[in-house]
């Protein structure tokens, strides 16, 4: 793996759509931060069942717990009905979601070792199906999009969930290109209320500092899948909806489409041109 001058650009490799850094390059939008109080507003809505901080983060990074409403003599507090989930009901017979990141994982470190044998193109096949598998792809488009999503089409949703599903294969293979030695480690995994459970990893990296962060999965129909992924406190699902959203609101839907196979096509030249 090629040394990095900067952390955020080593972290590009795990939390493949950190779009700040990836989508936008020079514009206005590049390089933001996001605050906790902006992170909570995300993450909150969506991993709303959890009601605490993550493993290992710290504060400002915990997620926002239901809002109650006040109301009546002395501001007595009036529960609200929980939001209704779209997760498989938890059964004690089902699998962990560990061996989604183990797969995940693996693939990973065989297109790094492989990676001048195969190429971009051939990085890209190997991990398609894994990344596919592993991402709950759909609810990341509705997730990152916002209100945005309730707008679209049937047809515009498809496309949409095609590109970023496209965007992160593509960023993956683009980015797993070398192999220095690494390996990646799971230290742990914790369920929260039976519906999520998040798994906290860490990437060995000889003679440079270990890189730690968290995979958030939710339980659907066709298993555990990705929907988050956390590094130092920061939500991958709250920086997307940001840049998203100003993209959305300033260009429009399909601007932003254009922007993401912009990006498809960078990878595929930048890379293959490394091997020229």
């Amino acid at each position: 793996m090629r040394r990095k001058a900067m952390e955020f650009t080593r972290l590009s490799k795990f939390a493949w759509l950190l779009l700040p850094w990836t989508l936008t390059g020079q514009g206005e939008t590049a390089g933001k931060t996001v605050s906790p109080e902006a992170d909570q507003a995300v993450t909150g809505r969506i991993l709303q069942p959890i009601g605490s901080a993550l493993p290992g983060q710290g504060q400002g990074t915990a997620l926002a717990k239901p809002d109650a409403a006040r109301g009546g003599a002395g501001g007595a507090v009036t529960k609200t009905a929980p939001a209704a989930q779209e997760s498989i009901p938890d059964k004690m017979d089902q699998p962990a979601a560990t061996p989604v990141i183990k797969s995940l994982n693996q693939a990973l470190l065989e297109a790094m070792r492989r990676a001048k044998e195969l190429g971009y193109a051939g990085r890209y096949r190997l991990l398609e199906p894994v990344v596919r598998q592993a991402y709950d792809f759909h609810a990341i488009s509705r997730y990152v999009l916002g209100p945005y999503w309730k707008r679209l089409t049937p047809e515009q949703k498809a496309l949409f969930i095609e590109k970023m599903t496209r965007y992160g294969i593509a960023t993956y293979a683009a980015q797993f290109d070398d192999y220095g030695g690494e390996r990646f480690e799971i230290l742990e995994e914790k369920p929260f209320r039976g519906r999520f459970r998040v798994v906290k990893t860490v990437l060995r990296v000889p003679n440079d500092e270990d890189v730690q962060f968290v995979f958030v999965l939710r339980r659907t129909k066709d298993g555990w899948k990705i929907i988050d992924v956390r590094y130092d406190g920061i939500s991958d699902l709250a920086l997307k909806r940001g840049q998203f959203t100003e993209i959305l609101e300033k260009d429009g839907f399909e601007a932003l489409l254009a922007k993401l196979e912009e990006k498809i096509a960078d990878y595929a030249t930048e890379s293959e041109a490394k091997t020229s």
